[in-house]
């Protein structure tokens, strides 16, 4: 697997786990952001983590888990 391979397909499970959770795309990323923007990034990763482990309990999830 190429490194161009390889950054493409982390993309691609990037992209899944966002739609998948229903992230926000503008809180996806990192970066330099403001305290109010960084606590939205919190609530989120909060609400998508309750969200997979309720997908897991029910047999929803079907890629591998992320990291």
């Amino acid at each position: 697997m190429t490194v161009e391979s390889s950054a493409a397909a982390s993309d691609s499970f990037k992209s899944q786990i966002v739609r998948l959770l229903n992230i926000p795309v503008h809180l996806v990323g990192s970066g330099d952001v403001s305290l109010p923007v960084a606590y939205q990034k919190y609530m989120a990763y909060l609400v998508a983590c309750g969200t997979l482990d309720a997908m897991v309990a029910n047999g929803l999830w079907t890629i591998r888990r992320p990291t």
